[in-house]
């Protein structure tokens, strides 16, 4: 216990009184703090001894260095474009051990036991801190996104078609007027996420089956087209009979691996290249066929569809300072040489990251067990008229802090888990809800 002098910068005259602190005991205006919080002005050490006895040493604690806030944390707002969310997830920055409160509090607050467990039990670290994320991320998703309540959201991972969707979606929601069935009013309510080594990504749309590909920064380890694919460029691509059962043993088609191999420079190549395999990927996962792909009969075209070329930069170009150029394009999708009108595919860049989200007629998913078409209404009228009615056809991807995947009221609760608050770490940890938190040992 000590006392420390209050900085004080150059005051007008007549107002240093004015401008100091009161003392925590008798209410005289005070030059020092204590030297252990920081947090309690005493305007002579008699004082703060009164005062130490009568309470404060019970709530003294050390001051807390906490780690800075990001521009990102501090003007963090969600998007207001309706039931349409494009989140990422920093899973690098997110310094999560398994032996903090951070990961207690935050594993208590799941309310299913199954869940629980299911990522306490992964079988690495990171497989637990994904596990984790992902669960928070559905929850927050469908409390915003469908006035769901956060403790109640259930959802499911389907193996079979790596599809991720929401269960009992029958339960009556607020709509700020009346309760209205949740799966009447989001008929056909869709998310996908993917993750990277840096970031988790989500996205939803309310009418649509949508999924998202991503894919991090070019390196050397893509192979320049022409160089892999020589054999092919110099004689005539061979003609196999492909069966609809077995995986396709070409991804690239003829005319698709001209397109790309025509570029002047060998980045542009590689750029080209990665872009059509990220095309594939998000137009397999979005209809959720996970064998027998062919792949080759998937193009996803090079370059932006008319309508979008004259808005957003061409791909591959760049700005005077050498970066490439941030935001999304539309591109136009080919099934076997056919022209998806009532598909949409649009091409992101954000940060570091390049990704393709697709979005297309629900009944087009691939669903043996049919237990995600009972979640579907199936209705899905033109896109284009839908997209209109958003006035906003694709929002750009936004970074979520983790603080933000929890309700609001337990925003307080979790700084305080992570060390910060007026008492740090000896802040008693108060679980709300009915449950015992039960925490499975990792």
């Amino acid at each position: 216990m000590g006392r420390v002098d209050i900085p004080l910068g150059p005051q007008p005259a007549g107002s240093e009184e004015k401008q100091l602190p009161r003392c925590a005991w008798c209410g005289d205006a005070s030059r020092t703090v204590c030297g252990r919080c920081k947090g309690r002005a005493y305007c002579s050490g008699e004082c703060q001894q009164l005062d130490w006895r009568s309470g404060h040493q019970t709530a003294c604690t050390p001051v807390i260095a906490q780690p800075p806030v990001t521009e990102v944390e501090r003007s963090f707002q969600f998007y207001e474009v309706p039931y349409v969310a494009r989140w990422a997830i920093n899973l690098q920055r997110w310094k999560l051990r398994s032996d903090s409160k951070e990961y207690a509090f935050l594993l208590s607050r799941v309310p299913d036991e199954a869940a629980r467990r299911r990522i306490a039990t992964q079988g690495s670290w990171p497989q637990v801190k994904l596990a984790l994320a992902k669960e928070l991320t559905v929850r927050r998703m469908a409390e915003i996104l469908t006035q769901a309540i956060w403790t109640k959201v259930e959802w499911t991972h389907q193996n079979a078609t790596d599809r991720d969707y929401l269960l009992n979606r029958e339960e009556y929601v607020w709509t700020g007027e009346k309760y209205q069935n949740s799966n009447r009013r989001f008929p056909n309510f869709n998310f996908s996420m993917f993750d990277t080594e840096e970031y988790l990504f989500l996205v939803t749309h309310p009418l649509a089956i949508t999924g998202v590909y991503a894919s991090g920064p070019l390196t050397d380890a893509m192979p320049d087209p022409r160089e892999a694919f020589a054999e092919e460029l110099e004689g005539e691509m061979p003609s196999e009979s492909q069966d609809m059962e077995s995986e396709d043993s070409r991804m690239l088609g003829p005319e698709e691996l001209r397109e790309i191999c025509a570029f002047d420079s060998a980045l542009e190549r590689r750029s080209g290249l990665q872009h059509a395999f990220l095309g594939k990927f998000a137009y397999f996962r979005t209809i959720g066929q996970t064998r027998g792909r062919q792949w080759s009969q998937v193009v996803l075209k090079q370059h932006p569809t008319p309508d979008d070329a004259t808005e957003t930069p061409d791909e591959g170009t760049e700005t005077p300072d050498g970066s490439p150029i941030v935001g999304s394009t539309r591109h136009a999708l080919q099934l076997n040489g056919v022209l998806q009108k009532r598909w949409r595919c649009e091409v992101h860049r954000w940060r570091d990251q390049q990704l393709v989200v697709c979005r297309g007629p629900p009944e087009e998913a691939i669903d043996e067990s049919g237990a995600f078409r009972q979640t579907q209404a199936v209705r899905f009228p033109e896109i284009d008229s839908f997209d209109k009615a958003l006035e906003h056809d694709e929002p750009e991807f936004l970074e979520v802090p983790i603080q933000q995947l929890l309700p609001e009221k337990w925003h307080s609760d979790y700084v305080r888990a992570c060390g910060g608050g007026e008492r740090g770490e000896q802040t008693r940890m108060n679980y709300l809800g009915y449950y015992q938190p039960d925490i499975p040992k990792v």
